[in-house]
């Protein structure tokens, strides 16, 4: 897949490129990975032309780490800038401001896009997809910003054991995931229907719940079961 010239390419390429990962995007999430076919995400892009995904994308992962590094590299620079502010400030993260570091950044899209937003969504149907990862995409790439909040997170959860951290951060990663898709589909449905939603409210509960699960005391059976060997 050939991603590197992509801001490079003439405007009615650029816009056609993000109406099919727009498109994608929606149905994924919608839908799932597997769920859809490439004529689904054409007619939902409004492109006639058959070859456009594999003239744009190569192939579906190809699709896939494109609407990636579009959502993420911003999503990216926001992390790093919230971090950047509290070390500017002169104070330590606490592991809440760490926790908040992670989720605020997928939560702007919810409050900023125009329209309804998927990508969480879509972050979700990659998990549930039988053979790919979002970090399997992503690492290396633009989650410069998630690898210094774990690495700040991990420092600060020095007294556990390195298997229980390890353990720890892949659930708090699904809880955040999750819980910030469940955020985005709740949000979505209210207004639709004409109601309210308190979006700040419900990203400061998760920042709490998730605070709170990665501080959790560490069990002694737990304890005991971490120094078992593995069979």
């Amino acid at each position: 897949m050939e991603t590197t010239n992509a801001a490079k390419a003439p405007p009615a390429t650029q816009t056609t490129r993000i109406k099919l990962m727009t498109a994608a995007e929606r149905l994924f999430a919608l839908q799932g990975i597997d769920g859809i076919t490439n004529r689904h995400i054409l007619v939902e892009a409004g492109q006639r032309n058959e070859s456009a995904l594999q003239y744009h994308f190569g192939t579906r992962d190809g699709l896939i780490e494109s609407i990636l590094e579009w959502r993420m590299s911003p999503i990216n620079e926001f992390r790093n800038m919230l971090i950047d502010q509290v070390e500017t400030e002169g104070r330590t993260l606490s592991m809440r401001d760490l926790i908040s570091a992670i989720i605020l950044p997928l939560c702007e899209p919810v409050r900023t896009q125009e329209g309804t937003n998927y990508y969480n969504r879509f972050l979700v149907a990659i998990e549930q997809s039988p053979e790919r990862t979002i970090d399997g995409f992503t690492r290396g790439k633009y989650d410069s910003g998630i690898q210094r909040v774990t690495a700040l997170m991990d420092a600060q959860l020095s007294h556990m054991s390195p298997s229980v951290r390890r353990q720890r951060f892949g659930m708090l990663a699904a809880m955040i995931t999750f819980g910030v898709a469940n955020i985005e589909t709740v949000m979505s449905r209210r207004t639709k229907d004409g109601g309210t939603f308190n979006l700040d409210r419900a990203i400061e509960n998760l920042i709490d719940m998730c605070t709170g699960a990665i501080e959790a005391p560490v069990s002694d059976s737990v304890t005991q079961l971490t120094a078992e060997p593995d069979p």
